[in-house]
């Protein structure tokens, strides 16, 4: 489950370095984004979610309950892959204060919820 969550968090972090592109390559950071573009950032981020829901897949997928919590991991990566294809380094700070930042969010209030489904 750490390893799962890890790699959620990670795609977002990508993201974060994706808007801080300019300021990286002007500081010396070495990031995905700064060493090999926005797009290779992306991507990465994207299999780090991929590999975020099949291990949630493997984890959960043992009773009928943990479906639930499966389809709402499936929901949150849905919506965050959705983020970092439309992120660019002239997104607004709303769109990761409350986009990026608000999936650290939503995905925990997702599987909370399917305690009442």
């Amino acid at each position: 489950m750490f390893s799962e969550r890890l790699l959620f968090l990670l795609s977002l972090c990508i993201v974060f370095n994706i808007r801080d592109i300019e300021h990286d390559k002007l500081s010396a950071v070495r990031t995905i984004p700064s060493l090999y573009g926005i797009a290779a950032g992306k991507t990465v981020a994207i299999g780090c979610l991929i590999l975020s829901v099949s291990l949630s897949v493997i984890l959960h997928r043992q009773s009928i309950y943990n479906t639930s919590i499966i389809l709402a991991i499936i929901i949150a990566v849905v919506i965050a892959t959705a983020l970092i294809l439309s992120c660019s380094k002239k997104s607004s700070e709303y769109f990761y204060i409350f986009g990026i930042d608000g999936m650290m969010l939503l995905q925990p209030l997702l599987i909370y919820s399917c305690n009442f489904i």
